[in-house]
């Protein structure tokens, strides 16, 4: 799960984090940037 945003912050991320979020962007983000955050979320999860 990634989640975006407009109005991020430290404890929106760790909130999100720990409810199995893998990725958070504020905006302004690029295309760059969610499709390094999508290729991080699709990788393989280390135990």
């Amino acid at each position: 799960m990634l989640l975006l945003t407009a109005h991020g912050s430290e404890q929106l991320v760790r909130i999100a984090s720990s409810r199995g979020a893998c990725g958070c962007l504020s905006k302004p983000f690029d295309i760059d940037e969610i499709a390094r955050a999508i290729e991080h979320a699709r990788a393989p999860r280390r135990a």
